[in-house]
């Protein structure tokens, strides 16, 4: 879960406007501030996560969901869920295992830049399932499984390229915020704030 917290404060100019204005236009202004911010974290997100994963961005944030403005309690913050679900291997650059044309061993690119490692007993179908990788469970035809990326909540809580991607997100997270909560709150102000 994504949850930056801004903090009002630090800026000289806006420490002296902040005293002409009432705690509730405060509040307020933060509020709408982080409200405006918030639509353009997914897709930081997807950005940040296409850096490191071979799966298109468009379809990264489809997967995400629309953030949350929680203002109760001391200020404010804006939580995006995660899903625990692995994403499909389709999204993967499957390659291979079509019968008839390249049979042996399909396979996902999960990093970019990584390598691909062919499964045994894999294959692709492209009439079902978008093409996405299967794999048979046994010596026989069934059963069989889908083959499966990470799920977008791994990418951000214990996936290799954690740090970057944090660090990417809430780079441009709190710049967009700062930006949105000091134009909210120059609108509050009446003029006090320029």
């Amino acid at each position: 879960m994504f949850k930056p917290t801004y903090k009002l404060g630090g800026i000289p100019e806006l420490d002296k406007a902040l005293v002409k204005l009432a705690g509730r236009d405060i509040d307020r202004a933060i509020e709408v501030g982080y409200k405006r911010g918030a639509k353009s974290i997914p897709g930081y997100m997807a950005t940040a996560m296409a850096k490191h994963y071979a799966a298109k961005q468009r379809d990264l944030k489809d997967a995400i969901s629309t953030p949350r403005v929680i203002t109760a309690g001391p200020g404010a913050s804006i939580e995006v869920q995660s899903s625990a679900k692995p994403f499909s291997g389709r999204l993967f650059s499957p390659l291979k295992g079509v019968r008839w044309k390249d049979k042996k061993n399909a396979s996902i690119k999960v990093f970019k830049g990584g390598s691909r490692k062919p499964r045994k007993n894999a294959f692709r179908n492209p009439s079902f399932a978008s093409g996405g990788p299967f794999v048979r469970d046994g010596d026989g035809k069934n059963p069989i499984s889908k083959i499966m990326g990470p799920s977008f909540h791994n990418a951000f809580t214990g996936g290799k390229h954690k740090a970057e991607i944090l660090d990417s997100v809430e780079e441009k997270s709190f710049e967009k915020l700062e930006k949105q909560v000091i134009d909210a709150l120059k609108s509050k102000s009446r003029g006090f704030i320029k």
